[in-house]
């Protein structure tokens, strides 16, 4: 009962979130994104003021009573000077580059002040993990780096970033949590072929399958079906065609992998498909290293061969984004 209420209220406190504070690509600290509360010690103080005040009226000390007042009046004012610490401030977002699987991804935030106004002690992060303390030596414009590890390829998007503050005395905590918009490209984590991956082949080449075979280690592709001639190996004849129509057909193949640099889908018979990715990625990686031209073919996707820079990004953004959905975004841990 108590974790389905916990889940409840954090599902609508995010729900309540997103809706009040939508991912931008820049964002302005201000009372619309802010929130101030009072912070453990804040708490304590709190609590040594009523004693105080409760002592004071007991015993009508005057003393005690303009303590008491001291100290409310220096609470008040913490509550101005720790709010005034983020209000103003201006968040943008970087240029965040591309990383592999496995890899951190670092994404980059401009923290910005417009006014002249000094800001001490601010620590930015994800949540309470991995916070980084910002404090202004006369920039205007701070550059940020938050390291995440992203756990699968596609696109990343990151999660809220924290900005908090205790700043003069620690009696109270302002916080905002805001949605930046944007993304990382991860590719698939590179990964070297290893032939026992690809034991599993010739349960996906049985006899009626016309969508491929191996001959003699190398991977063939269904062309097309052509009439039989006496004299010809009876292994090349289409049965499941001959069980329905009574004529003989055989199959006709051709090799599709004769070209060392195609990198192809079909060259990893068996294998799961985000392996094939990742034995992709490193065929890639180490066709370019070489200074190669090669090419790409995927499923609905080709692109031509090249050993130019840019070609190998584009083929690495093919296979990070093949048959993503762009409504869902890659994990991380941070």
């Amino acid at each position: 009962m108590r974790s389905n209420l916990k889940k409840w209220l954090a599902g609508y406190y995010q729900f309540w979130l997103n809706n009040r504070l939508p991912a931008q690509k820049q964002q302005r600290l201000q009372q619309k994104n802010l929130f101030i509360f009072p912070s453990l010690l804040g708490a304590c103080y709190l609590v040594l003021i009523t004693i105080f005040w409760l002592l004071g009226t007991n015993y009508a000390n005057n003393l005690i009573l303009g303590l008491c007042y001291l100290l409310i009046s220096i609470f008040l004012l913490s509550i101005f000077h720790t709010y005034l610490n983020l209000h103003g401030l201006h968040l943008a977002v970087g240029n965040s580059k591309p990383v592999y699987a496995g890899e951190l991804a670092q994404i980059e935030l401009y923290v910005m002040r417009r006014l002249k106004r000094q800001y001490n002690s601010i620590s930015i992060g994800w949540g309470s993990s991995l916070s980084q303390v910002i404090d202004w030596q006369g920039e205007d414009k701070v550059l940020v780096k938050l390291p995440v590890r992203v756990l699968q390829r596609g696109l990343f998007q990151p999660p809220r970033v924290s900005l908090k503050s205790y700043y003069p005395l620690g009696l109270m905590r302002c916080w905002c949590h805001l949605a930046i918009d944007t993304t990382v490209l991860v590719y698939p984590s590179p990964v070297k072929f290893d032939n026992t991956h690809s034991s599993s082949s010739a349960g996906e080449l049985q006899e009626g399958n016309l969508s491929s075979q191996i001959i003699s280690g190398q991977q063939q592709e269904f062309q097309e079906l052509q009439l039989y001639r006496n004299g010809e190996p009876l292994t090349q004849v289409a049965w499941k065609q001959f069980a329905r129509s009574g004529v003989l057909y055989k199959k006709h193949f051709t090799d599709y992998a004769s070209d060392s640099s195609a990198l192809n889908w079909h060259n990893y018979p068996g294998v799961e498909p985000e392996m094939r990715l990742q034995y992709l990625c490193y065929e890639a990686l180490e066709f370019a290293a070489q200074q190669r031209s090669f090419s790409l073919q995927l499923p609905g996707v080709e692109i031509a061969a090249a050993d130019t820079k840019s070609h190998l990004n584009a083929v690495l953004s093919a296979l990070a984004l093949f048959q993503i959905n762009p409504d869902l975004s890659s994990t991380g841990q941070y």
